[in-house]
């Protein structure tokens, strides 16, 4: 089963997010925009978490990651703090 498209919004917050907290470049914001609210269920921002940094949409969360070998206990907490956050977003947006 897949996510539904998110919403301009929707996007636009988490993506508000990842800039914050995870140093995703504002240049991609309309890429970033166009894609997840058009059925895309994954996207590479890469930002402070390198070439892995990556934001996944699945039906019951949305969540950003890194790849394994570039995962240090500061993008850990980087990547706890910020899915909290966007946990939030999709819970109070749905």
């Amino acid at each position: 089963m897949s996510a539904e498209p998110l919403t301009t919004e929707q996007a636009s917050a988490v993506f508000d997010l990842l800039v914050r907290h995870a140093g995703a470049s504002e240049s991609l914001r309309d890429e970033f925009l166009y894609h997840l609210t058009n059925g895309c269920w994954e996207f590479r921002f890469q930002g402070w978490l390198g070439s892995g940094g990556k934001l996944y949409v699945e039906p019951s969360r949305w969540r950003m990651s890194c790849y394994p070998e570039d995962e240090t206990p500061d993008r850990l907490r980087m990547i706890e703090t910020t899915n909290a956050e966007i946990d939030w977003v999709r819970r109070v947006s749905q």
